[in-house]
């Protein structure tokens, strides 16, 4: 099954709440290899976790914030 998946927050900040839809996706039969996650902006933390949590993933998003700031929220959102 491809899947194919928006985050309606269109950032990633910690990856967490990318990971949990994820994990349901998968529970449902959905494969990793054919599932696209979009989202707007990610920082690097929330990508590397993403990357690091399912390797075989596709990330397509629209830009790359420098950091999550100290509220653990992404900087500038455009």
């Amino acid at each position: 099954m491809t899947a194919m998946w928006c985050s309606t927050l269109f950032q990633v900040a910690t990856g967490g709440s990318a990971i949990c839809a994820i994990n349901v996706l998968l529970e449902k039969g959905a494969d990793i290899n054919n599932m696209y996650f979009f989202n707007v902006v990610s920082c690097p933390e929330g990508l590397q976790r993403l990357q690091t949590t399912f390797p075989g993933l596709t990330i397509i998003m629209g830009a790359l914030d420098e950091r999550l700031d100290d509220k653990v929220t992404v900087c500038s959102v455009m």
